[in-house]
């Protein structure tokens, strides 16, 4: 019988060849356990910390709760893994397999994903901060309530994520694709936008989305119902048939943006500059545009 503690991955091997499967809270700790086929098992709660596992087979594992940090993971197949509550803060996922995987409530922290395979992954209330994602596929993922602060997701592809209550203050978010993603209550406080394809998304009552860089953005279709864009940065945003009924914009930069039909109902645009933007057929019932310089150059009294 194993005692609970530390083990050598060559004795871990030899008890899970003989059809063991059950290592749960042991200590894993600077273990190698490069390319090795643990799939199926139970490491649930186990330490793991400074651990290589890289090229390994961990597909339907269990690793919930278990402490990974810096655990290099790279190439590895997680496939269908449970990660939940694990701490993979530091961690090298790249080029890792994880697909159908759950990272609910995980703490990635500072890890670093590049280009791993994430279809189907569960990343809710999971925790990114200052992780890089640049341009990883995450279209279709449930990321509601996900922590990702400072998260670098340049060139990444959101489209249609779940990013409902999402954390994104200072996340550098230039070129990605958030296409009909859903970022209701969402925090993008100080969020670079530059670049980003946002048509059809749907920002309903967002906080802190103020002075934002969203310049040069492709924004047409977009929902801002209700959302806080006080001083943001939209010049040269292309934001036809965009909805922003009752949204507040006060002090905006719309410089040459594009509002054909667009919906501006009970919007306010107090202070907000939009010379040389295309309002044609926009819809303006109940707009405060009190003190905002309009396209001809004039300033609404």
């Amino acid at each position: 019988m194993l005692e609970m503690g530390l083990i050598e991955p060559d004795e871990l091997l030899r008890h899970y060849q003989n059809g063991k499967r059950d290592f749960g809270r042991l200590n894993l700790s600077e273990a190698v356990l490069i390319h090795m086929d643990l799939s199926g098992v139970n490491l649930q709660g186990c330490g793991l910390v400074w651990s290589n596992a890289s090229g390994a087979c961990l597909q339907g594992a269990d690793l919930s709760l278990s402490n990974c940090t810096k655990v290099k993971l790279i190439q590895a197949d997680l496939r269908d893994a449970n990660l939940a509550g694990a701490n993979l803060s530091g961690a090298d996922l790249s080029w890792a397999n994880l697909s159908g995987a759950n990272l609910s409530g995980a703490d990635l922290s500072e890890a670093t994903l590049n280009a791993p395979v994430l279809e189907g992954c569960n990343f809710s209330r999971v925790n990114l901060r200052g992780a890089n994602l640049r341009s990883v596929n995450l279209q279709g993922a449930d990321l509601s309530g996900a922590d990702l602060t400072g998260c670098n997701l340049k060139e990444a592809l959101l489209a249609q994520a779940s990013m409902t209550r999402v954390l994104l203050s200072e996340a550098n978010l230039s070129g990605v694709n958030l296409t009909e993603a859903n970022l209701t209550r969402a925090c993008l406080t100080r969020v670079t936008l530059v670049r980003a394809d946002l048509r059809g998304i749907i920002l309903n009552a967002a906080t802190n989305v103020r002075r934002e860089t969203i310049s040069g953005a492709t924004l047409n279709n977009a929902i801002f119902v209700g959302a806080c864009l006080q001083g943001a940065d939209l010049s040269g945003a292309n934001l036809s048939q965009a909805n922003f009924s009752g949204a507040c914009l006060e002090g905006a930069n719309l410089v040459g943006a594009n509002l054909t039909q667009a919906n501006l109902s009970g919007a306010d645009f107090s202070g907000a500059d939009l010379t040389k933007a295309d309002l044609g057929r926009a819809t303006l019932a109940g707009v405060d545009l009190s003190g905002a310089k309009m396209p001809d150059g004039s300033i609404r009294s």
